[in-house]
């Protein structure tokens, strides 16, 4: 971090997805996705495109979710979610933020335990879309809005 960039980096290192708790990381999704897919196409165009433009996953975010037998059941109507960058952070911010209550039946444990918990979709999502929320910040970052992300 000798970089003279990194002298700005304050912000970003200081709420970096990697550092945040899991409980925590709900926060940071209800911060930046409506962000990026309210506020930003009406104050920022350009960044708002950046920012759709670097997300990672993109490719497969739908295969990702087909493979994962939870978000798969999320993801069942074809027409619910388009497959660009918004359609993505749609369907990630209802994961969520829903926490998908219908899976919390007994039903869908395999060992007849309480179903899933909303920790428990926490992880799913982390584990399946490792590189977002961190993406996220990082194009938030570079295009000026992270401080006006948090103020939001």
């Amino acid at each position: 971090m000798k970089s003279p960039e990194s002298a700005t980096m304050g912000p970003l290192i200081s709420r970096h997805a990697s550092l945040v708790c899991f409980g925590l990381q709900r926060m940071l999704v209800m911060t930046y996705i409506p962000y990026i897919r309210h506020v930003l196409p009406c104050v920022d165009h350009t960044a708002e495109a950046t920012i759709l433009g670097e997300m990672p996953y993109l490719d497969d975010w739908i295969e990702r979710a087909k493979k994962n037998k939870l978000l798969e059941l999320f993801n069942h109507r074809q027409d619910k979610y388009r497959a660009d960058a918004a359609g993505f952070l749609d369907f990630y911010y209802d994961v969520s933020i829903n926490k998908m209550e219908w899976c919390w039946s007994r039903w869908f444990k395999p060992d007849g335990e309480a179903g899933y918990v909303p920790d428990e979709i926490d992880i799913v999502t982390t584990v399946t879309y490792p590189e977002l929320m961190p993406a996220i910040q990082e194009s938030l970052w570079k295009t000026n809005h992270l401080e006006k992300a948090h103020r939001s």
